[in-house]
C-alpha cells in the first residue's frame, strides 16, 4: 500500500487483496474481496487535512468500478471517529469516472479518509486512483 495508508478487513473472515497497481495507464489503489463476508477497509494513518467551521469542501474520487455498488469513501474525524460525510461510488462498467460531493464543515477539524469496499467476491475490485478535498467556498 502507499506510505501513509493501512488496510484491513472489518468483519470476521473478510479476506481480500489491498494493491498498488497501475490500472489503464493510471496509478491506483485497488480492493477486491476473495473470500469471507464483505467489508475490507482503507484508510489513512494519520490526519489527511484540517476542515474549517462554516466552509465549503468537494469530496473529489476518480475511480474505476466494474460491478461493485457497494464501495463508498468518507471522510471521518480524526478524534472519535465520527463520520463528517461519505460518498457513495457507484458501477462504471469498468472505465474510469470521477465523481464529487459537496458538503459545509459544521466545525473545526482534522480528519482522515476510509475507503470501504463491502462488495461480494462476484462484484469485482474497485480501484481508487485519487481522492482529494478541496475548500470551494466563495
Amino acid at each position: 500500500l502507499p506510505l501513509g495508508w493501512k488496510a484491513s478487513g472489518v468483519r470476521p473472515k473478510s479476506v481480500g487483496n489491498f494493491v498498488s497497481e497501475s490500472i489503464g495507464g493510471r496509478n491506483a489503489l485497488s480492493l477486491e474481496l476473495n473470500e469471507g463476508q464483505p467489508g475490507l477497509l482503507v484508510q489513512t494513518t494519520s490526519p489527511v487535512g484540517t476542515l474549517r467551521a462554516g466552509r465549503t469542501y468537494e469530496l473529489r474520487v476518480n475511480y474505476l468500478a466494474a460491478k461493485n455498488r457497494k464501495t463508498s469513501v468518507k471522510l471521518v474525524a480524526a478524534t472519535g471517529n465520527a463520520e463528517i460525510d461519505k460518498l457513495q461510488l457507484l458501477p462504471t462498467d469498468g472505465q474510469w469516472r470521477q465523481t464529487a460531493l459537496r458538503f459545509l464543515a459544521a466545525s473545526d477539524q482534522p480528519f482522515h479518509v476510509h475507503v470501504l469496499h463491502d462488495g461480494k467476491t462476484e462484484d469485482g475490485k474497485t480501484a481508487i486512483g485519487s481522492v482529494e478535498v478541496l475548500d470551494v467556498s466563495r
